[in-house]
């Protein structure tokens, strides 16, 4: 289906882009490294954005970070327009074509979760793996089972889970694995505070659950795309 390729197409699309632009200091046990997406106050522009501008935009101030020990977990909240842009090979994109892409991605709310070890040779699946033979299962796991242990949670305890799910496995690659996730938007209102919980139930970590705090309107509180 369409929407799916407009999901998953930004990781590849933008991850050079979103490395250059967010390089961290690894400290070990250092946490809240970036906490950009928990501020409901944040400025919007009164003017519209280019493309490039926007995806700037975006990844500053839509990003929360946090540092479990020396795993990095990097939450990025990807608006509709992100998505547009991302999708888009044209500098300048017309209000057709804004149009007829927000028409196939309606209806979710997107994020990148990036995960990052800075020791131990970078692989995350193999990362404290007991037993070789255990490399298939953990594979699975986050192909398959860690979509359920992904949720948002509201301040009434109500659990909205996701309807979109992608694993990138390029830990030969790269030192990070991408995640891609959506949210139904009919689920999310602006008057709540969400803290979205992810349970890494593959890795004998210290620490194996990590919450970010989202005021709900930020789920709403974005800059105008300019169009053409």
């Amino acid at each position: 289906m369409r929407y799916l390729l407009l999901f998953f197409l930004p990781l590849f699309i933008d991850g050079c882009n979103y490395l250059a632009d967010n390089s961290h200091d690894h400290e070990l046990g250092k946490t809240n490294v970036s906490t950009a997406l928990s501020n409901a106050n944040v400025k919007i522009p009164n003017y519209t954005l280019s493309p490039k501008e926007y995806k700037t935009w975006v990844q500053k101030y839509c990003k929360l970070e946090k540092k479990e020990g020396n795993i990095l977990y990097e939450l990025l909240l990807k608006p509709s327009d992100y998505v547009v842009c991302t999708e888009s090979s044209n500098e300048a994109i017309t209000q057709q074509e804004q149009k007829k892409l927000l028409s196939e991605i309606d209806g979710v709310k997107y994020f990148d979760l990036r995960i990052t070890l800075d020791s131990e040779g970078h692989d995350l699946i193999r990362y404290r793996l007991l037993k070789d033979e255990d490399y298939d299962l953990r594979i699975k796991y986050y192909d398959f089972q860690f979509q359920n242990d992904i949720c948002l949670i509201d301040s009434r305890n109500d659990t909205v889970h996701a309807v979109l799910y992608h694993f990138e496995n390029n830990s030969q690659i790269t030192p990070y694995n991408t995640i891609s996730i959506g949210f139904p938007s009919d689920h999310i209102k602006a008057t709540e505070i969400y803290s979205l919980q992810i349970h890494n139930k593959a890795l004998l970590a210290p620490i194996d659950t990590v919450s970010f705090k989202i005021p709900g309107i930020r789920f709403f509180q974005f800059p105008q795309l300019k169009t053409i």
